[in-house]
Formats: C-alpha cells, structure tokens, sequence
C-alpha cells in the first residue's frame, strides 16, 4: 500500500500537520517548548517525519531530497531537552503505519536519539535482521543523507556496545538483559554467516562487515572490541577441528604461513592482533577447548599475529619457551610438538628476525649450554620426542635438524648418531616420493598417504589431489606399489569410491623407484 492510499484513513488533524511547510512546523514546535500547557509534541514531529519519509519506506528506495528531515532531528533535540518529547509515543505511531522500517530510517532514528537501533528490533521481534545487515552491507547504496558506511559503522556500534553495556535510558531497568542477548545473537548470526564464506577459501574479495571495525577503536572501549575479537578468533580457531590434527599440522605448517593464508582471512586476522588479540589469546584457547582446535587456522593465526602484532615477534618466542618447558617439566611430547609448532610458524615471518635453524641451534645446539641445564633425563626426553616426529617432518626440516649440531651431555652421543641416521632413512624414502602442488605450497604424496592410512579414511588435502586429474598421472605409479602404505592407501581411495580398478589395472610399478628430490 503506498502513502496517497494510506492518507484516506488519517484525521483531519493528522492531515493538516502533515501539510505544514516546513518552516510552519519550527513555528508550532516554538510555541509546543514555550507553552507550557502543551505536554508534548510527538505527535507534531511524527506527521511531519511521515510527510517526508513515507513515500521513500514504502517504496524502500531513497532517492529524493531529505533536507527537511534535518530540520526535523533538530526540532526532537530541542523538544527532548525540555522534556516535551515522548520517544515511546513517536515509536508507536511508527509501529501503527509501517509493517517494518529500512535500515537506513532505523539508523536516522537511532543517530537522532529518536528510537534507538536494538531498541526498534527488540519491539518490533525483528528475527530477520542478521540478513538484512549483511545485504544492506552487500548492496552499499549511497545517499547524501544515507552514507553507506557510516550506517553500517553506527549500527555495528550500537549492537557492540549493546552486546556488552546495554545504553541506559529508555526501560533499562527492564530492557537491558534482553537488549543484551538480542545483540550478542544478531552479533553471533553475522559473524557466523561472514566466516563461513571465508572458509570457503575463495579468491575474490568478500563483502566482510568486520572491514568496517577499524573506525570504531576510538568509539567504544578496549574491553569491548577485545572481547568482540576474542569471540571472532576463538569462532576461526574452533572451526572445523576435525579437518587436521597436530601431527598433521606439523607436516603441513608451511602451507600455512601468511603468504599463503587465504587473503580474506587474513584481513580479519590484521584487524584482530593489529590491535585486540595477541598470542596468549591463542594459547588461551587451544586451553580451553583442550588443544581440539583447527590447527590450520591456529598456525595461520600464529603467522598472522606475528606479522601484524607489535609484540608478536617476543610473544611467539616466549609461548615456544613455555611450551618447551612445560614439556620437560612433564616429559609430555604434545607439549615439545606444540612448541616447534608455534617456533616454526612464527619463524617463516621475515618480521620474526629469526629463523628456525638460528633458534634451534640457539636452543638445543653448541651455543645452548643444554648440557649444562639439563641432566641426561632431560637429554634422552628431548632425543625421544625429535624421533617420535620424524614421520611427520618436512623434507626441509629433516635436512635442517640433520645437519644441527646438538650440545649433548657426556655418553650421549649415541642417541644423536641413531636420531640422524633415522633421519637419513626417511629422507631416502621422501625421496622416492613426488611433491605435489597445492594450497600455496608442496608437500610429499608420501605424507599424505600416510595421514590418510592413519585417519582410515582420505584426508582433506588427499581428496583435494586425487579429484585432480591433472595428479593423477603422478599419483597412480605410487598407490600401485606392493607394500604398505600403498596397498592400504589403495583400498582406501577405492572403498571411498575416489578410483575405481579399471584407473589402476594399467599403471605398471616403477621397479626402479624413481628419485624425485637429490637434494635430500
């Protein structure tokens, strides 16, 4: 219904206020604040708004001239400050005309101190008001009077402040928990709906409503956006966290450094550690959740914070030092792999100042005085855990830690030569296998067989290199040998329905076992 069909049903009063030129209605509005037999003047400044705004709600579409509505704001300020402008009456004549208002009235209403943003969506039971930020957001329409960005950035702050610290005033007494809880869930749905598109790993820019945080830091507490970003982080970092495992993690980190992180992600991971978020933020959830994290995003959030953070480069070495000392405190390997997982994470930083040859010869080597602060315990702790990992090292970390020397106590030695010809052996078998191309970076097929032999299933990256067919020439020769983990692998991706026999009948073996790296 349009507003010249809605006029037939207003009273001859009500007809008359909204045919008041505009300089009429500043005259009436003197008289309502110097009178002091008039009580209010609501009303007055309603008919006035529906004159100007009407055809524009109805229509959602704002194109015209909204100069008087200016004039308008002013007059409610100038009534409000002597008391005679009752919001909850204006807000009942908006409820009487218009099913719903569009956000960029709403967010008039709210900058003028009229009807304030959560206060009309909690009235109203507004359920759809997630959707409808993020599509307002999307379609960044411009208005003289209507700024796209700076409606966005109002109304973000006022679900922030309102998610935390309820604004006093109008019913705070009664409204203030459930203002709460009304913006900490519309707050939650658009975050939960802008992260899902962000893992979707696209390479095109996305419409991203926390692009728009920046320009609130000098608008609301430290302790409010730090609690916002914390909710974002621990959103990411709790994310999927089945898709990789910290053995996992630990052969694949270099995928993940910032220069491979999705450039999306990364945005929200400047905007979180620029300012907000620091590393123990990290730790402090891999703690609460038990270390059932995505370790993905928890190494990429490593390389982002080290990167972005102005304390990221000391942070990222004190937390390996904890972790390092947690773990021989404990003998808990979980502890010794988090700490060369976060080292290593932050070491791929060129911002780190250090790399990961440097810290662990700086550590562990002839320059560590180790021997001098650990007894031989200790030593054989630290021997068993670097073998322990051997299966799941890189083919650039084998080389590194093959070529370190350690400052072994007296007898001890032994354990250094088995380590490395250890680490030999397995360098020949990486050999043997071919790199492949993916995420940004290359990882042996050896490795990935292996995981998936070790979940029973295919693993994410796996699935991701055998739907390419471009790998499967690469693939095909190495699934065929006649020994485990190939013959494992082999029935895997078969009873996954990933190949079928006929791919595999006719690839012959390679009885040579080609060398693919001699670097190793």
């Amino acid at each position: 219904m349009d507003s010249e069909s809605e006029d037939i049903f207003v009273s001859d009063v009500e007809y008359q206020l909204r045919s008041l030129s505009i300089n009429n209605f500043v005259a009436i509005v003197d008289e309502v604040i110097s009178n002091e037999y008039i009580d209010d003047g609501a009303a007055l400044c309603f008919q006035v708004f529906y004159r100007i705004t009407a055809d524009s709600i109805y229509k959602n579409s704002f194109n015209g001239d909204y100069k008087d509505l200016n004039v308008v704001a002013r007059c409610i300020s100038r009534l409000q400050e002597v008391n005679k402008f009752d919001s909850i009456l204006f807000l009942s004549y908006i409820i009487s005309e218009f099913v719903t208002l569009p956000l960029e009235i709403v967010w008039w209403l709210h900058k003028n101190n009229v009807v304030y943003f959560i206060q009309y969506c909690e009235v109203m039971k507004l359920q759809n008001v997630p959707d409808s930020l993020l599509k307002f957001i999307k379609g960044k329409k411009q208005h003289a009077l209507f700024n796209h960005k700076v409606i966005v950035e109002d109304l973000l702050e006022e679900l922030l402040r309102c998610s935390c610290r309820p604004r006093t005033g109008i019913y705070r007494l009664l409204r203030s928990k459930t203002w709460e809880s009304y913006s900490s869930d519309v707050l939650s749905n658009i975050l939960d709906q802008t992260l899902q598109i962000l893992f979707q790993d696209s390479v095109e820019e996305v419409d991203n409503f926390l692009c728009y945080m920046p320009n609130l830091n000098g608008k609301l507490p430290k302790v409010i956006l730090k609690q916002f970003f914390k909710i974002v982080l621990t959103k990411i970092l709790l994310h999927d966290v089945n898709e990789f495992d910290e053995y996992s993690a630990y052969t694949y980190q270099e995928l993940w450094s910032s220069a491979n992180i999705n450039r999306n992600l990364f945005v929200v991971f400047e905007e979180i550690f620029a300012k907000h978020c620091s590393m123990e933020d990290i730790v402090t959830i891999m703690e609460e959740s038990d270390d059932n994290i995505n370790w993905k995003y928890a190494l990429a959030a490593v390389s982002a914070c080290v990167k972005v953070s102005p304390s990221g480069n000391k942070d990222c070495k004190d937390v390996a030092s904890s972790f390092l000392n947690e773990s021989f405190k404990g003998g808990k390997l979980k502890s010794f792999l988090k700490c060369l997982l976060f080292i290593r994470q932050g070491c791929m930083e060129t911002t780190m100042k250090l790399d990961y040859q440097t810290w662990y010869s700086l550590t562990f080597g002839t320059k560590s005085n180790f021997k001098n602060k650990y007894n031989v315990t200790f030593f054989k702790f630290f021997m068993s855990s670097l073998t322990a990992l051997i299966p799941y090292e890189s083919k650039t970390y084998l080389k590194i830690q093959v070529d370190q020397a350690l400052d072994a106590p007296l007898k001890c030695n032994s354990l250094i030569h088995d380590y490395k010809r250890l680490c030999r052996s397995r360098s020949q078998e990486l050999k043997r296998s071919p790199s492949i191309f993916v995420d940004g970076g290359k990882v042996s097929l050896l490795h990935l067989i292996e995981e998936s032999v070790r979940y029973k299933t295919t693993s994410r990256i796996m699935r991701k290199v055998v739907q390419d067919e471009n790998l499967l020439g690469t693939i095909l020769p190495q699934i065929v040998k006649k020994k485990p983990p190939f013959t494992t692998i082999k029935q895997i991706l078969i009873s996954e329905n990933y190949l079928i026999d006929a791919q595999i009948s006719q690839v012959q073996e390679d009885p040579n076992e080609k060398v693919f790296d001699e670097s190793l």
